[in-house]
């Protein structure tokens, strides 16, 4: 019962870390809304300072997910899950690799592919978004 219940809520916790990794690099832009709605001051630190806590929740979500696989797997569960679904959350856990990866090199501010790994970045997360979705729904039944 206890793997069962660490399994469920890691997925969870894992789940809404990704979520609000997701809305970080949006909420501390300079644009706009936030102008608007005076949610960033005038004098703001540097884009990639104000991202630390989308790197922490990242480093999280990748080692969270990966206790949240570790844990069925090792106690023999996974034969009563969907495999199609153990699947798309293999390939996500693999591309959460990759994010870090991608992410660790985004962090050098003058580099010359920037845009290019940005939208690498930005794929690579709705990939793992979409491939955790479909893991939830294949195996909630």
């Amino acid at each position: 019962m206890n793997a069962f219940f660490f399994t469920s809520a890691s997925g969870w916790f894992a789940v809404i870390l990704i979520c609000i990794a997701t809305v970080i690099p949006y909420a501390t832009r300079r644009n706009w809304l936030n102008r608007t709605h005076a949610t960033q001051p005038n004098s703001t630190p540097p884009f990639l300072t104000r991202l630390r806590a989308h790197y922490w929740i990242g480093y999280v979500v990748t080692a969270l997910s990966f206790a949240h696989a570790w844990g069925p797997m090792r106690s023999g569960y996974m034969k009563r899950t969907d495999l199609t679904g153990l699947w798309f959350a293999t390939v996500a856990l693999l591309l959460l690799f990759l994010q870090i990866l991608v992410g660790l090199t985004l962090r050098a501010p003058q580099l010359p592919a920037r845009r290019s790994l940005r939208s690498l970045h930005f794929w690579g997360m709705a990939a793992i978004v979409a491939l955790a979705g479909a893991h939830i729904w294949r195996n909630a039944r």
